[in-house]
């Protein structure tokens, strides 16, 4: 598991899981991050989750596939078929 990882302003998010809350580095202070951040991490609207405890936030986050993964992943397809199966960046300019 993740639990007990220090991430920065300046890091990479971890994945979230279920079973483990980063620690974020707080100007020197380290704290979980809240459900809100979970959210805007997986690109969900803000409050997404709300009207559950945090409990059931935090799982709903973790449990999740980030929202802008899937967008990615089907741009790029489309591109490679558009294009013969030769990914964009392998196209000779």
């Amino acid at each position: 598991g993740q639990t007990g990882r220090v991430y920065g302003p300046d890091n990479v998010s971890p994945t979230l899981a279920t079973d483990s809350s980063p620690l974020f580095d707080d100007h020197g202070r380290l704290r979980l991050l809240t459900p809100l951040e979970h959210e805007r991490i997986m690109g969900f609207p803000d409050n997404w989750t709300e009207g559950v405890s945090n409990v059931q936030r935090y799982k709903q986050a973790g449990n999740a596939v980030a929202v802008p993964v899937p967008s990615v992943v089907l741009q790029r397809l489309a591109a490679c078929h558009k294009n013969g199966g030769i990914a964009p960046e392998r196209m000779k300019q």
